[in-house]
């Protein structure tokens, strides 16, 4: 091939090459980014779905959790809880006992704010008709307490006493005042404050299955306690519980009562009384009380639980004589102090030596 030839051919391939890159000319050419491999869970967190931000989120009281791994995720997540105050073979005790014993489940709210609740069947710590918590079963609750006083399971603590419709509602409610007692007495003797605690009779007025079955009303004999790290949340989850199947449920202003410790009893302290309405969630402002968890976490008891239910009701034209419980303060009963006058004889009867 001579000079002029391969002239010829080269300067024609650089014609189209040069064509080429001018009908590209306005597409910008992407630089090269370097990427790190990302770890495995960034690799998950980046197939899981993402919640678009106007999407809207339905407020409630979700059940995760129950058993031994409420306690272990309680144990886990709760920053107060001091690995130094508490041993491996308390946490194993109370996981083994709950699952043996008790029904025990963590609720959700909003975000990230947990309700521990915990329900003792009457069987486990009652005789029938009995409001002493039973010596055999003390020591099964012992490490129970003890993580109770640790604040594992909240900074509050609800105790309250539930019972069946046999017999009259004076009386179940009398009774479930005495079990909550029973239980208050029981945790504070195992070093949980007094001051965290609040005991709530509720009677016969919050069952949690139908009286109209023998297994119904054993169920309905029990003892709640429930706990968070607020008291507003506590009365919240209580205002939103639905009526069982099967039972006619009426609503009613249930009291609330701080106790105090006097010398191996607990009182209630009648002057210290606050309420809330049961079967009542249209009381509920829980998109308020979300907010005020995540702004005021704090101080949201004292910015919110001074709403009085009663009140409430009252503006809504709702509350009947028949919502309100009767507290039966007996007086003390007082003696009348009278002073003696000496017995005289007659002298007639007299018999001088």
């Amino acid at each position: 091939m001579d000079n002029r030839l391969k002239k010829t051919i080269l300067l024609s391939t650089l014609t189209i090459f040069l064509s080429a890159c001018a009908s590209k000319k306005d597409t910008p050419i992407a630089p090269v980014e370097h990427h790190e491999e990302p770890s495995p869970t960034q690799k998950i967190e980046e197939l899981l779905p993402k919640r678009e931000e106007d999407s809207k989120v339905i407020l409630g009281f979700y059940k995760k959790e129950s058993g031994s791994n409420a306690v272990s995720l309680a144990l886990r997540h709760d920053f107060t809880l001091h690995k130094d105050k508490i041993d491996t073979s308390t946490i194993n005790d109370t996981a083994s006992f709950i699952e043996k014993n008790i029904e025990f489940a963590r609720y959700n709210f909003g975000q990230n704010n947990s309700i521990y609740v915990a329900d003792f069947s009457n069987s486990l710590m009652f005789d029938y008709n009995k409001s002493d918590v039973r010596k055999s079963d003390k020591s099964l609750l012992d490490s129970f307490a003890k993580l109770y006083s640790m604040e594992a399971f909240g900074k509050y603590l609800y105790v309250i006493g539930h019972t069946d419709s046999d017999g009259s509602e004076t009386y179940n409610y009398g009774l479930s005042v005495r079990r909550a007692r029973s239980v208050a007495s029981f945790l504070i003797s195992n070093s949980v404050n007094e001051s965290q605690l609040s005991i709530v009779p509720a009677g016969e007025y919050i069952p949690k299955s139908s009286n109209s079955t023998d297994e119904g009303k054993q169920l309905n004999r029990r003892v709640e306690i429930i706990s968070a790290n607020s008291r507003t949340l506590i009365q919240s989850y209580l205002r939103q519980l639905s009526c069982p199947n099967g039972e006619t449920c009426k609503r009613k202003i249930i009291n609330v009562f701080d106790v105090r410790k006097t010398g191996r009893d607990t009182e209630m302290n009648i002057k210290n009384m606050h309420s809330f309405s049961s079967y009542s969630p249209d009381l509920n402002d829980l998109k308020k009380l979300n907010q005020e968890l995540n702004d005021y976490p704090d101080s949201v008891d004292s910015r919110l639980l001074v709403i009085d239910d009663k009140n409430s009701l009252l503006e809504i034209g709702e509350l009947r004589q028949d919502f309100l419980i009767p507290v039966d303060i007996r007086p003390l009963l007082k003696l009348t102090f009278q002073k003696r006058i000496g017995f005289k004889i007659p002298k007639e009867y007299i018999i001088e030596d």
